[in-house]
């Protein structure tokens, strides 16, 4: 989903927490890189696990296997020898997006340990959001799991914590 979706989707959980008279904790996490860290075994074992034909695993194995790139000096008019990309999805395909969530698609299901908490993904960004700062706490740590799976770094500089709090009015 776009932008606007992500937003709203957080406007409507904040709302609902403060409603029902809660803190609102958050923490925004940027992952480092994201697009180009994804493992391609990984993302192809979830690929596997939701059970997609075998002839378009084939077909996303044999694109994702077989990308090359080389890199142009502009200045000097040269270019490097060609190389393999083993990491990542192209950036500016259409089907990187749908990738790049499918292999990110566990952290959402973390929610589920802790009911009263929410995840919104967006691009390569995590809101994590709960009600009290030990059930995030507990949300940021099972994230940090999934995330160590995955390989995915935070980039640290731009990690952010908040907490708005009901003011009962």
């Amino acid at each position: 989903m776009g932008c606007n979706h992500a937003i709203n989707t957080v406007r409507c959980v904040i709302e609902q927490l403060t409603k029902a008279g809660n803190t609102v904790n958050s923490c925004a996490i940027d992952l480092s890189k994201a697009f180009d860290k994804v493992n391609h075994h990984a993302l192809l074992i979830k690929l596997m696990k939701r059970k997609l034909p075998v002839i378009l695993l084939e077909l996303l194995e044999n694109w994702l296997q077989n990308c090359y790139s080389r890199i142009k000096w502009t200045h000097v008019g040269l270019l490097s020898a060609t190389f393999q990309i083993r990491f990542g999805v192209r950036q500016g395909s259409v089907l990187s997006p749908f990738l790049f969530a499918i292999y990110l698609d566990n952290i959402p299901i973390l929610r589920s340990l802790l009911p009263r908490s929410f995840v919104v993904l967006h691009a390569d960004d995590i809101l994590l959001i709960a009600p009290s700062v030990s059930e995030l706490q507990e949300l940021f740590d099972a994230c940090a799991i999934e995330r160590s799976w995955l390989d995915m770094n935070i980039n640290e500089k731009s990690l952010a914590v908040s907490a708005l709090v009901h003011d009962g009015m």
